[in-house]
């Protein structure tokens, strides 16, 4: 993780700088499976 974020709900992720995400798959939805819960792609 590159920019630090704070979960603003209960299905998100805080992510802290240095953390690091596995993606395990893409639908074509755009809503990647993380290891542990979804959140959509920002491009």
């Amino acid at each position: 993780v590159m920019h630090p974020h704070q979960a603003e709900s209960d299905i998100e992720l805080s992510l802290s700088v240095g953390d690091y995400v596995v993606v395990r798959k893409v639908f074509l939805n755009s809503f990647p499976l993380k290891e542990r819960k979804w959140w959509p792609i920002q491009a």
